[in-house]
């Protein structure tokens, strides 16, 4: 009876002999046939749980994951806020956007029909300036959308990947109608509010000036009409005019300075005045007397009765 394999590697082992070649060449077939076996098995089960996990929709999860990063994601919503609680939100939304140099920022503003629309511009155009000039964002990475008119004033901060599309703004009402032939106030500057952090574009600066120069380079049958109450705002008025003439082109007759009875001194009102319409009620005969029948002042009125009265 000739003896196995086994019993051959035995009895060598047991005797110190060296293990002849063509028995270790058995053994580690039969081991690497099991081996096979084996992972056949396994990978065949790995494959029917898959399946399963498929058709029962779990195989959707990652996609969706991914997508999620390439649509543009609201990070903020909030409303008329104090200029401190507002600069809080617009700090956690820069932090965002200096930790994902991959994003872009937009402000959606919606604003309402009882905000004077320069002061509505100029806070949400200060707004991105705020991230820029004080928090270090890139300005071409924050970008501002006049939303419309909803019921009530909103601002909207939004997160946007790279190549995704910007978010859509949503108005709930329609923008409130002008008539042509009627005055209106579009802006009102305050030269001695102090708010806890400025977030508005100053009213009577070339940046906040932009707004109401753009109203009035569009429509050369309007005039512009400055309301003030006080000899220190008279002075920023006429330094307003200056740069609406200089910096906008708008002609210097298009622009009336007048100073208006009981009016808060610390105000400027900016007020849009269609060709032939009435002007805001004002009088020369006040406290600031000699101011309003200064040479300079008889002059702008001139203007006005020449230019801005007839219909």
């Amino acid at each position: 009876m000739h003896p196995t394999p086994l019993q051959l590697e035995s009895h060598a082992s047991c005797a110190g002999a060296r293990v002849m070649p063509g028995v270790r060449r058995f053994r580690d077939y039969e081991a690497m046939r099991v081996l096979r076996k084996t992972i056949c098995n396994v990978l065949l089960a790995v494959s029917v749980a898959c399946s399963l996990l498929v058709s029962e929709g779990y195989g959707k999860l990652p996609i969706n994951l991914v997508s999620q990063n390439d649509i543009a994601r609201k990070f903020d919503d909030y409303g008329d806020l104090n200029t401190d609680d507002e600069a809080a939100r617009l700090d956690a939304f820069a932090e965002e956007l200096r930790q994902h140099p991959n994003l872009r920022g937009y402000i959606i503003g919606y604003n309402q029909p009882r905000k004077l629309r320069g002061s509505y511009l100029r806070r949400i155009y200060g707004d991105q300036h705020y991230l820029s000039w004080a928090r270090g964002i890139e300005p071409s990475r924050v970008v501002v959308i006049d939303g419309g008119y909803r019921n009530e004033y909103r601002i909207e901060l939004w997160l946007v990947p790279e190549g995704a599309p910007p978010p859509s703004p949503d108005p709930n009402i329609s923008r409130p109608q002008i008539n042509d032939a009627t005055s209106y106030q579009f802006d009102l500057e305050c030269l001695d509010c102090a708010p806890a952090v400025n977030l508005d574009l100053y009213g009577l600066r070339k940046e906040g000036l932009k707004f109401y120069a753009d109203v009035l380079r569009n429509n050369p049958n309007l005039r512009g009409f400055l309301m003030v109450g006080a000899r220190n705002t008279l002075n920023e008025a006429r330094r307003a005019r200056r740069i609406l003439v200089r910096d906008y082109g708008i002609a210097a007759n298009r622009i009336v300075i007048r100073i208006r009875y009981g009016v808060d001194g610390s105000n400027v009102e900016m007020w849009i005045v269609p060709r032939g319409a009435s002007l805001p009620m004002a009088t020369s005969n006040n406290s600031f007397n000699r101011s309003a029948n200064s040479v300079a002042f008889i002059r702008e009125t001139c203007l006005y009765r020449r230019f801005v009265a007839p219909g």
